[in-house]
């Protein structure tokens, strides 16, 4: 990426009182890190989006099948059906589902595994301007 142009700016700028050439490249590899951090934060907000929705996903299908379990058992009590074989199929079809829920489980345990580094916020680099330096720039006689 090209910042001649800018480059020329900040010689003028810094003609005029501005800032430094240096103190402007520092601010430059600021933004730049910024970026960078601002781009890896997203990429991990979308990764715990789509883990979020197939989450969702998971959800509605094992509420369809509660739902047709459900259903199942009021049809047979409502014509009067052989509760004993039919509470030992929905014994099954439970069991299978909780089954399935539980491969479900291990599964995404497997494939998103828990980090082994604490999380939080790292230790800020030090830089080679201080924060009051740059107040002091920014509020005294910067030429716009």
């Amino acid at each position: 990426m090209m910042r001649t142009p800018v480059t020329a700016l900040v010689g003028v700028a810094a003609a005029q009182g501005g800032v430094s050439y240096e103190e402007f490249q520092v601010l430059v590899r600021r933004v730049d890190r910024m970026e960078h951090s601002i781009g890896s934060i997203v990429s991990k907000i979308d990764a715990v989006i789509v883990k979020l929705e197939g989450m969702e996903r998971a959800k509605l299908k094992r509420r369809d099948v509660l739902v047709r379990l459900l259903d199942g058992v009021m049809e047979d009590e409502r014509l009067g059906r052989d509760t004993d074989t039919h509470r030992e199929q929905m014994e099954r079809l439970v069991k299978e589902e909780l089954e399935r829920w539980e491969s479900d489980d291990m599964a995404s345990q497997v494939s998103h595994p828990q980090p082994t580094t604490p999380v939080g916020p790292r230790p800020r680099p030090p830089s080679s301007l201080s924060t009051e330096g740059l107040d002091a720039s920014a509020n005294g006689g910067t030429h716009v």
